[in-house]
């Protein structure tokens, strides 16, 4: 027995001492120290090698990774680990190079063991296990709960700011809308927001915009935050400004008319500027796009045009049909700018750029060859349309609808430049905010077998 005591308390200091060779290792001298003790290593250290090859490998993982993968499996199937490890592991997978169907995989046993552990699991466990579950698409309906019930009871004094955004940025990914959770946000934030930095406030921006949580006392602290600072990084500005688009706020109008906005648009990168000019569009239906705004982006607009990708001018496009952003002396030019550059695209030009180009340069005299591309692509996006409403009546399986949305989508074909393309062809659009149940009863009185609310809306459409 005092033997056995003696060779176990050497393990563990043999154990204790490779997890502090792991956790400074880095590059070769890690990888060299993983292959030569892997068979040795006990769990713990199992998953602290496989934590830190995942954060300081780059690019083609090493041929131990795999192994390790294995021996990560192995000990998560055994079960018995504490929270801190399973969120750790969890986390290390989603930031892997592993195939998405292996992470998930993995992350969904990890889901498994942790349920039973929350009892004892702290506030950044909580927000970490979400987060993995997330970013691996996986939505573990037992996990996410009880993750949401333990958060609920400790979002005040328990979560730092940067938990609570990514929090609610997970339920918020995996479409999972606690309404206990949100109201404690209701609460909690206002008396915490000056704690949140420009990621927190963007990534809670962009949740309660997902998740279409149309709480105004929130947004408003929100959007007071931006107004009292002075700078704003500019993907984060436009992530938020976003967000508020996306709610249809009154309040997107105080945003854009932020005299910092207007004197930050010529350090946007072009993708964060074809994001404002999408809000700017919004903002003319709600009201006067603010002069200061549209000042900026005439002047920032034709530069930033020739770098832009065909989806991100399909983004600013949105703008340039607005009357009110035609009045400004620029305009002219700006679309003029767009449609040649359209065409120069050839092969890239997909049916959303079609669409949004067609609609920012109704009016204006194009020439040939940009009129029969607008008018094929129509065409082309008409057909997909129709196909999908035959097979719908058709009464198809979940894997041929599922095969049919994949392929509408891949076509560029989505609910807002459906809606667009339609709208301006006379038909009738639905709600896009209609519930499910809602959805579920307009297909059936449709006679449309089987058809989700994503499924009708695009029916609805034609």
């Amino acid at each position: 027995h005092m033997r056995r005591s003696c060779l176990t308390c050497a393990s563990a200091q043999w154990n204790r001492d490779l997890s502090k060779q792991l956790s400074s290792a880095k590059g070769a001298e890690l990888i060299s120290l993983v292959e030569q003790h892997l068979d040795d290593l006990d769990d713990l250290n199992v998953f602290a090698a496989f934590q830190r090859v995942v954060v300081t490998r780059k690019g083609k993982p090493p041929p131990v990774f795999h192994q390790l993968w294995e021996r990560v499996e192995a000990a998560i199937d055994k079960g018995g680990h504490s929270p801190r490890s399973l969120a750790n592991v969890a986390y290390s997978v989603s930031r892997s190079s592993q195939r998405r169907p292996a992470a998930a995989a993995l992350v969904h046993r990890v889901a498994d063991q942790a349920v039973s552990s929350l009892e004892t699991a702290r506030s950044q466990e909580l927000s970490t296990l979400a987060l993995a579950c997330a970013k691996t698409t996986v939505r573990h309906e037992a996990l996410l709960q009880a993750i949401c019930t333990h958060a609920v009871l400790r979002l005040d004094g328990g979560f730092k700011p940067q938990g609570i955004a990514n929090l609610i940025w997970a339920t918020a990914k995996l479409r999972m809308h606690d309404q206990n959770l949100l109201r404690a946000l209701g609460e909690v934030f206002p008396r915490r927001s000056g704690e949140f930095g420009p990621v927190e406030l963007a990534a809670i921006s962009w949740a309660v915009a997902a998740l279409g949580h149309r709480s105004e006392d929130l947004i408003s602290v929100i959007a007071h935050e931006v107004a009292q600072r002075p700078q704003f990084p500019p993907a984060e500005s436009a992530g938020i400004i976003t967000a508020f688009a996306s709610l249809r706020s009154p309040l997107l109008l105080e945003l854009l008319r932020s005299e910092g906005l207007a004197q930050d648009l010529v350090n946007y990168p072009p993708r964060e500027l074809a994001n404002v000019m999408w809000a700017a569009s919004v903002a003319a239906e709600l009201g006067e796009i603010p002069a200061t705004l549209g000042a900026a982006i005439e002047r920032v607009a034709v530069e930033a045009l020739g770098g832009m990708t065909p989806q991100e001018v399909a983004l600013a496009a949105t703008l340039l049909r607005c009357d009110q952003f035609r009045r400004l002396p620029e305009a002219r030019k700006i679309i003029e700018l767009l449609a040649s550059q359209a065409l120069g695209w050839g092969s890239k030009l997909d049916q959303q750029m079609i669409v949004a180009v067609s609609e920012a340069v109704a009016g204006i005299p194009l020439s040939e060859e940009v009129d029969a591309a607008i008018s094929a692509a129509r065409e082309q996006l008409m057909d997909h349309l129709r196909g999908f409403l035959a097979l719908m009546r058709e009464g198809p399986t979940q894997k041929e609808y599922d095969k049919a949305l994949a392929r509408a989508q891949a076509s560029s074909l989505g609910p807002r430049v459906a809606s667009e393309l339609l709208e301006g062809m006379g038909c009738t659009i639905p709600d896009s905010q209609f519930e499910e149940e809602a959805g579920a009863a307009a297909a059936a009185d449709a006679g449309l077998p089987g058809a989700t609310r994503r499924g009708f809306a695009y029916v609805s459409y034609v």
